[in-house]
């Protein structure tokens, strides 16, 4: 005799990506929208007189606190841990 389990929740909708299956690498409106305002920011901050130098600095700033905080959602801290060794290990030239 077998039993029945009866679930609180409804089975995902068709192709819906549960995380372990790597919902995070979907593209969408956020990351148009990202692909879309770094070069308007960039090229807004040029016109009003920023240096080029201070405009990459600022978004490449940017790109890389939104780089860690995907890193850190996706995979969790040991990931963002180990990256991080492996990016302070390349810069010191080990």
């Amino acid at each position: 005799m077998t039993q029945h389990i009866i679930h609180p929740c409804p089975p995902p909708a068709h192709g819906a990506l549960s995380p372990a299956t790597g919902a995070g690498l979907r593209f969408g409106a956020p990351q148009a929208a990202t692909l879309t305002a770094f070069p308007l920011v960039g090229g807004a901050l040029h016109v009003t007189g920023t240096p080029v130098a201070d405009v990459l600095l600022l978004l490449g700033g940017c790109g890389a606190i939104g780089t860690g905080v995907i890193i850190t959602a996706a995979g969790g801290l040991r990931r963002m841990a180990s990256a991080t060794a492996a990016l302070l290990q390349a810069a010191a030239g080990k």
